[in-house]
């Protein structure tokens, strides 16, 4: 596993800057052991009013994977 990157804090009077939002949503990914992390939706903020099917396939795949035993499980 590669090292994690120190994790971005904001002090009095900064922001944080996207390039700290996208190393924090990695940082979760990493932490969660999520099998995908989406992040080119071509859609705003609002991504289940731009993209719904990407949102229904995604949330129908992560269904489908939690109800199908893993091979290396026990």
């Amino acid at each position: 596993m590669a090292p994690r990157p120190p994790a971005p804090e904001a002090r009095q009077g900064e922001q944080v800057t996207f390039e700290d939002r996208v190393v924090s949503q990695h940082r979760l990914y990493e932490s969660l052991h999520a099998r995908e992390h989406i992040t080119d939706t071509d859609s705003g903020h609002d991504i289940y009013l731009h993209q719904p099917r990407l949102v229904i396939d995604t949330i129908t795949d992560t269904i489908d994977a939690t109800r199908t035993p893993s091979p290396t499980a026990s």
